[in-house]
């Protein structure tokens, strides 16, 4: 891996705080430098991961902010935007997020674990958020008289990896590196945006970490910093084909 990717999260860090950016300025501050690096270095797989990225992870985004919400896993507290979608409970800088972090996602693990050649996108990639859906619909009955509904979340996810990872053994090594150093910009986003009050978590949970007075859940942790990335190859390994006729 070019070690210097790892400067561009340590620049945006200190710049977000430098400017007391918004969580809209930190998100592209983080994001998009390394997005436009990526794009150029692959640019056979732009329409695959940006695609990928704006239909099956956006939506999928949906169910989980608004489950977010009503169980009080985390807020938003502030935006740029006149309004927000879901009731109240997704703000437009999340789909930002999401889009942006999906791409570069995806993008570096073709730059770091695949040939250099095209994909294409297979029409299941659109069943994705439907899935989604259901399961968050299985989680919200669930979650009804449970205390600690954030550590639901991250155990479907363990459970969703491990199966995934069984099904396709030749990702555990592949995704590795890709997923370590998304992991690595994502405590640097995270321990930013929880500095610059970007976020709140107003709910239970099993524990906290980071550095005082400025914590945040250890189910944060597991499940943004270090499931994320893997489960988002996971489902773009699922509505790919490697080789184009």
């Amino acid at each position: 891996m070019n070690f210097v990717f790892l400067l561009f999260p340590i620049g945006a860090a200190t710049v977000s705080i430098f400017l007391s950016a918004n969580y809209l300025i930190s998100t592209l501050l983080f994001f998009v430098p390394l997005a436009f690096i990526l794009s150029f270095r692959r640019p056979e797989n732009i329409s695959s991961s940006l695609l990928f990225s704006a239909f099956a992870m956006v939506p999928i985004l949906l169910p989980v902010d608004y489950y977010a919400f009503i169980y009080k896993v985390w807020y938003i507290p502030n935006t740029i935007f006149p309004f927000r979608l879901l009731s109240g409970s997704l703000p437009v800088d999340d789909i930002i997020w999401v889009l942006l972090y999906c791409y570069v996602t995806v993008m570096l693990y073709h730059t770091l674990a695949l040939p250099k050649s095209p994909v294409r996108l297979r029409l299941r990639f659109f069943i994705l958020p439907i899935l989604s859906l259901a399961i968050l619909l299985l989680l919200m009955v669930i979650s009804l008289n449970l205390a600690y509904p954030y550590f639901y979340m991250c155990l479907f996810a363990i459970m969703f990896l491990g199966v995934a990872l069984w099904k396709y053994k030749y990702l555990s090594k592949s995704m590795l590196i890709p997923a370590s150093f998304m992991a690595f910009l994502l405590l640097l986003f995270e321990m930013t945006g929880n500095f610059l009050h970007h976020w709140d978590f107003p709910g239970k949970y099993l524990g906290f970490m980071g550095y005082v007075p400025y914590p945040f859940p250890l189910e944060e942790f597991l499940f943004i910093v270090i499931l994320s990335a893997p489960c988002v190859v996971v489902l773009y390994e699922f509505s790919i084909e490697h080789k184009l006729p």
